[in-house]
């Protein structure tokens, strides 16, 4: 969902640029086939607004897919329930982000495996703020992972460079 906020937040604050990471798009969060059964598992929860915790299954399915198991399951062991009046919001498509709002250089990474979010949102998010795209093609939802950072770090600080941007720390502009 960090990626949604930050899409937010670009929207209503100047800022130098954005990266999205796997980020799930403003407006409907369409469902995967495969990942449809885990979802069902979650839906009490999600349609009645409470936390949601996927279970160690649904993240290995669904989430952590492309991982080894064991850092899959030392990442699942340090997540949080997720809002599932949140997710709702997404499934149904109530959260919004005007479209001409983002101002800022884009870049959006996306994994080629990701089961959760797909290649057609990916795609549509991208061609949305007229992005940058960038794929890891044996990577699923998970980008940050232990074993992917370094390879995601360096495309970003890559793209930071490319685009003129400074990768550290600077002074947004006041509004």
């Amino acid at each position: 969902m960090g990626g949604l906020l930050a899409q937010q937040l670009a929207a209503t604050t100047p800022c130098s640029a954005l990266v999205l990471l796997a980020s799930v798009p403003p407006g409907v969060l369409w469902a995967q086939p495969r990942a449809l059964p885990h979802l069902a598992k979650l839906m009490p929860g999600i349609l009645s607004g409470r936390p949601i915790r996927p279970s160690p299954s649904t993240l290995r399915a669904v989430v952590f897919n492309d991982l080894p198991n064991a850092e899959g399951e030392e990442i699942g062991e340090q997540l949080v329930p997720d809002s599932g009046r949140v997710f709702r919001s997404q499934i149904f498509g109530l959260i919004r982000v005007p479209r001409d709002a983002v101002r800022c250089p884009v870049l959006c990474l996306s994994g080629g495996a990701d089961r959760n979010v797909s290649a057609r949102i990916s795609r549509s998010i991208t061609k949305r703020y007229d992005a940058t795209h960038h794929v890891f093609p044996e990577r699923g939802h998970w980008l940050i992972a232990p074993s992917g950072v370094d390879e995601v770090a360096g495309v970003v600080l890559r793209w930071l460079q490319e685009s003129g941007l400074r990768s550290g720390p600077h002074e947004v502009p006041a509004p």
